[in-house]
C-alpha cells in the first residue's frame, strides 16, 4: 500500500510539472501573433471627415433618435473631459490648431464658458484603410471636435460651433 502511495505522489507531481509547463508555453504562445501587420500606407482610400449628433432636439424625428437610442453621451463626454484633465489627450483650439491647457478647459467649464450638457455634435476626422486579408474597412481616429448648435435671436437653429479639437498624433510605422 505504501508503494502504491508513493506512486500515486510521484504521478500527482509528475502531472503538477507537466500541467505548469504546458499553462506557460500557452501563456507565451497567446502573447505572440504571427498576423501580418496590415500596410497602411499602400491600402489608405484617404480621409473623410463626417458629423455626428449626440443629442437629438427634435421628438419628432424619430430617426435621429433612433440613430443614438444605443449612445450613453454623458459616459462619451465624462470620459473625454477626464482623459483631458488627466493630459492623456490634447486639446487644440479648432481655428488655429493651438495647444489649449488642460487647467484653460478646466477653468472654462467652472466659468460656463463650455458647457457639456450643450455640446450635440461631433466631428470625427479618419484616416480609412482597406484591410486585403478580412476584405474591410479599418480607420483611425485623426482628431474629434465638439460643437454645440447655435440659434438666431427666433431660436432657428444657424449651425454648429466647433468648441475644441482633440487631435491624435499619426502612428508611426512597427505600432
Amino acid at each position: 500500500m505504501k508503494d502504491r502511495w508513493a506512486k500515486d505522489l510521484l504521478l500527482t507531481e509528475t502531472m503538477r510539472v507537466k500541467f505548469v509547463i504546458i499553462s506557460l508555453f500557452l501563456l507565451m504562445a497567446c502573447g505572440q501573433t504571427n498576423a501580418p501587420k496590415t500596410d497602411y500606407k499602400a491600402n489608405s482610400l484617404g480621409t473623410i471627415t463626417y458629423d455626428i449628433p449626440i443629442s437629438n432636439n427634435n421628438p419628432e424625428d424619430t430617426w435621429a433618435e433612433e440613430c443614438i437610442a444605443g449612445f450613453d453621451r454623458k459616459d462619451f463626454l465624462d470620459k473625454y473631459f477626464e482623459a483631458v484633465y488627466q493630459h492623456k489627450i490634447t486639446v487644440v483650439d479648432y481655428f488655429t490648431g493651438e495647444k489649449i491647457d488642460a487647467d484653460k478647459i478646466q477653468e472654462m467649464e467652472k466659468n460656463g464658458e463650455i458647457v457639456r450638457e450643450k455640446i450635440v455634435r461631433v466631428r470625427f476626422e479618419e484616416e480609412w484603410y482597406w484591410n486585403d486579408k478580412s476584405n474591410q474597412v479599418e480607420k483611425r481616429i485623426k482628431s474629434v471636435t465638439m460643437a454645440y448648435e447655435v440659434f438666431n435671436n427666433l431660436g432657428e437653429s444657424r449651425g454648429y460651433k466647433p468648441i475644441f479639437k482633440i487631435d491624435y498624433p499619426s502612428k508611426q510605422e512597427g505600432e
